[in-house]
C-alpha cells in the first residue's frame, strides 16, 4: 500500500480499504458516520465495512437517502440537517462523481452554519470553513473523475451551476483500491477511464500557468492510455486496475487548474437528459469534437497532449482521443446515448452560463456549443 499526502491522505493499493477505513475513522475519532453512498453496490460495500472491521463493530452508521444523479444544494441542506438530529460525527461517502461532491457540501454544511452560495463560493472563507467542517472519508469505487482527492465540486442551487474550489472540498482522507474495480464490466470500466481522461485532458488544455497540475495531468493521461487496454482485454488485471485508479487520482489533483467546455456540456446535459448519460460516455462523444475547436489555442500544450495521448508530438489529439474510444467499444454519436437535436439549444444556453466555460483554452458560446453538439449528435 501506498500512503500519499498530497492535499490530503491517500490511500492506494490493492487490499487496502478495510484497514485504511478503520485506522481514518478512529484517526479522526468519527464514531457515528452519515453515510453518503450510491444505491446498491456501494452501500453494501460501506455497510459491509463497518460491520467486518474490528473498529468497525463498535460504530453506528446513518445512511442517507440515495443521491440523485448531480448534487443539489437543498439535499445537501436536508442531508445536514439529518447528520445533526442524528448525533453524527464525521461522513462517509463512496459513490459517483456527484455523490462524492455533494458529502463534500453536506461536511461543510454540517459544521454548524447557515452557508449560502457567496460564503461557500468565497476562497477567503476557505480556510476557515475547513477548519469547522466535519470530518470526511472518502472512498473511490471506480476509476473516474478522482473526485475523492480533489479540491473542487460542482453543484446546483436554485437551477443554476456552482462551481466551488477550495480546501474545505478536500477530504480528510482517500481511499483508492483497484480491487474495488475488478466487479467493474468492461463499459463501465471503458466509461470510468474516459470520465478521468477528459477531466486531465481539461486540466492541461485550461489556460494559467500551473506546471505541477499539468504535469500530473500528463501523468495521468498516459497511465489512462496505457492500462485501458489491458483492463478491457483482462478485467483481474490488477496492475492496469491501479494504473486506471492512479489516472483517477491525477484528474482529481489537477482539477484544480480549471476544466472547460467538456465539463460544461456534461454538466448541462446531465441535468436535461433523462436518464443522464454517464459522464464517461458523453466525453467519448464530445471529446473528439472539442479537442478540433480547441486546437488553434491550444499551442505547445497541444503537442504534450499528443505525446500522452499517443507517444508522439505530431499526432491529432483528437483522433487519438476518438481511435481509444473506439477501441474501447464506446458510442461515437450522442444519439447512441438517447440526446436528441430537442436538447441542443437548452444545453448550449446552460453549457454556456457553466463557470467551465470560463476556464476552455479558446473563448465558447451558445453558438458554438451548438454546433459542437449537433455535430455529435
Amino acid at each position: 500500500m501506498s500512503l500519499i499526502r498530497h492535499l490530503t491522505r491517500i490511500h492506494l493499493g490493492e487490499e487496502v480499504v478495510e484497514e485504511a477505513l478503520a485506522a481514518e475513522l478512529a484517526r479522526h475519532d468519527v464514531r457515528r458516520p452519515l453515510v453518503v453512498a450510491d444505491p446498491g453496490r456501494p452501500r453494501k460495500l460501506i455497510a459491509a465495512l463497518l460491520a467486518d472491521s474490528p473498529v468497525g463493530r463498535a460504530r453506528q452508521a446513518v445512511f442517507a437517502p440515495s443521491p440523485p444523479g448531480r448534487p443539489e444544494a437543498r439535499l445537501a441542506r436536508a442531508l445536514a440537517e439529518l447528520f445533526a438530529r442524528s448525533g453524527c460525527d464525521g461522513v462517509l461517502v463512496a459513490g459517483e462523481r456527484g455523490t462524492v461532491e455533494l458529502a463534500k457540501l453536506v461536511a461543510v454544511l454540517a459544521g454548524g452554519r447557515a452557508l449560502g452560495p457567496a460564503e461557500l463560493a468565497d476562497p477567503e472563507r476557505a480556510p476557515a470553513l475547513a477548519r469547522a467542517r466535519a470530518p470526511l472519508l472518502a472512498v473511490a469505487i471506480g476509476a473516474g473523475s478522482g473526485a475523492e482527492a480533489s479540491c473542487t465540486a460542482a453543484v446546483e442551487h436554485e437551477g443554476e451551476p456552482l462551481r466551488l474550489c477550495g480546501e474545505h472540498l478536500v477530504p480528510s482522507a482517500a481511499v483508492f483500491d483497484p480491487l474495488l474495480t475488478v466487479a467493474l464490466d468492461a463499459r463501465a470500466t471503458a466509461v470510468a477511464a474516459f470520465e478521468a481522461l477528459g477531466r486531465c485532458i481539461e486540466a492541461v488544455a485550461a489556460p494559467g500557468y500551473d506546471p505541477p497540475a499539468d504535469a500530473v495531468a500528463l501523468d495521468g493521461i498516459a497511465r489512462i492510455v496505457a492500462a485501458l487496454p489491458r483492463a478491457l482485454e483482462d478485467g483481474r488485471d490488477l496492475g492496469a486496475r491501479r494504473e486506471l485508479a492512479a489516472g483517477a487520482l491525477a484528474a482529481g489533483l489537477a482539477s484544480h487548474k480549471g476544466q472547460g467546455g467538456l465539463e460544461a456540456m456534461v454538466r448541462a446535459l446531465g441535468v436535461l437528459a433523462d436518464p443522464p448519460p454517464p459522464a464517461g460516455a458523453l466525453a467519448a462523444v464530445l471529446l473528439p469534437h472539442l479537442l478540433a475547436f480547441n486546437a488553434p489555442a491550444l499551442g505547445e500544450r497541444r503537442g504534450a497532449l499528443a505525446r500522452a495521448l499517443a507517444g508522439r508530438e505530431d499526432a491529432d489529439p483528437a483522433e487519438a482521443v476518438a481511435g481509444l474510444a473506439g477501441r474501447a467499444g464506446l458510442p461515437r454519436r450522442l444519439g447512441a446515448l438517447g440526446i436528441g437535436a430537442d436538447l441542443l439549444e437548452p444545453a448550449s444556453r446552460r453549457a454556456e452560463a457553466d463557470p467551465a466555460s470560463g476556464t476552455n483554452p479558446r473563448r465558447i458560446g451558445a453558438s458554438q456549443y451548438a454546433a459542437l453538439l449537433a455535430a455529435a449528435i
